[in-house]
């Protein structure tokens, strides 16, 4: 990238010149925001994670006990991390040279490059946010499932592989039981 700028700068020796990029930057998970979080209280990525996880279990449950068969069922489950945002940044390069001829002839050049990320701010409703241009949903981690009927290994199986399809988890990390 630093070549591309000097290469661009020989084309441009006395003015100088900007170019302006656009990146993303990846937040950690603790400084991520969940579309669900109310605005101005404190609400960290641990308590998102598990609210998030105690309402995909309430799901599943009321999806599972609808299965012939089954009757009262449990489901505990635990996600990796809390949603990671991708945010749309601004980067602006400015690039100066400065060329100078002494009264001897000696000639003194001079290169001056100047880089400003700032993360892009959009205003809505509720004030000024920073725009996401992306956001990845955590990963299932494990499954565990206590289900009246799981002794039937017809059922465990089809609870097994609801779950694996539903939340796209593979089969060893979904574990059914019997109540």
């Amino acid at each position: 990238m630093n070549d591309l700028l000097f290469g661009l700068g020989s084309l441009f020796p006395i003015a100088g010149s900007k170019f302006i990029f656009l990146g993303r930057l990846q937040p950690s998970p603790q400084h991520s925001v969940s579309p669900e979080k109310p605005s101005g209280s404190a609400f960290s990525a641990e308590d998102w994670i598990e609210k998030r996880e105690e309402k995909m279990a309430r799901e599943l449950e009321d999806l599972l006990g609808k299965v012939k068969g089954v009757g009262k069922v449990r489901v505990f489950l635990t996600l990796d991390t809390g949603p990671e945002k991708d945010f749309l940044v601004l980067e602006s390069w400015e690039q100066d040279v400065l060329e100078e001829t002494d009264a001897g002839g000696g000639e003194r050049s001079q290169e001056i490059i100047r880089n400003e990320r700032q993360v892009a701010i959009v205003s809505g409703g509720g004030g000024e946010e920073a725009l996401v241009i992306r956001e990845i949903q955590p990963m299932v981690r494990g499954v565990v499932i206590v289900a009246q009927g799981a002794e039937n290994d017809r059922i465990k199986a089809q609870l097994s592989r609801a779950v694996s399809r539903v939340l796209d988890v593979p089969l060893h990390r979904v574990k059914v039981l019997p109540q």
